[in-house]
């Protein structure tokens, strides 16, 4: 039996009488937490977590790091306090292993050629990176083929002051 809402329905019926057919089974379904991604800007963020796992239809690899804004730099940049994402999945161009290295790098402090496999799993197992700031510079880009643009993601120490940083805050 569905469960009568307190909406009131568009074709008529009274406020408290309309079927909410539209929730019948969601019982038995998980809860998603989707968070946002960062709009263009320059951003100081502080680590809050980060996983590794298989996903999608596919059970393809990912990385995820989720973080919240320390501050914020640019027009239409995402609010301080915002809890966002970012998401690295194995792709046909072989960004994965690179953009994860740099990210790692960032949140390590160290030359990305020092980053290793042991090193992400640290990351990812311990709470040691916790709390950790790093930047994040979003750019988007026209595709080369026109169609749309991509957002790209630049990660940078800033243990050392950002240094390494374009733009260090």
């Amino acid at each position: 039996m569905a469960a009568v809402g307190t909406f009131p329905d568009p074709v008529g019926q009274k406020a408290g009488e309309v079927e909410m057919a539209i929730w019948d089974g969601i019982e038995n379904v998980v809860a998603s937490q989707k968070l946002p991604f960062l709009n263009v800007g320059s951003y100081r963020v502080s680590l809050v977590k980060a996983e590794e796992g298989m996903g999608g239809l596919t059970k393809e690899p990912y990385f995820r790091a989720t973080y919240r804004v320390v501050e914020s730099k640019g027009e239409g940049s995402t609010s301080t306090g915002t809890v966002a994402c970012v998401v690295f999945k194995r792709d046909k161009y072989g960004y994965f292993l690179k953009d994860i290295k740099n990210l790692c790098a960032a949140i390590l402090a160290v030359p990305a050629h020092e980053v290793t496999g042991e090193l992400i799993t640290g990351i990812v197992d311990t709470d040691e990176a916790i709390g950790v700031e790093f930047q994040i510079d979003v750019t988007s880009e026209a595709k080369k083929n026109g169609l749309g643009n991509v957002t790209k993601h630049r990660f940078f120490a800033v243990a050392d002051g950002g240094a390494n940083a374009p733009a260090p805050f």
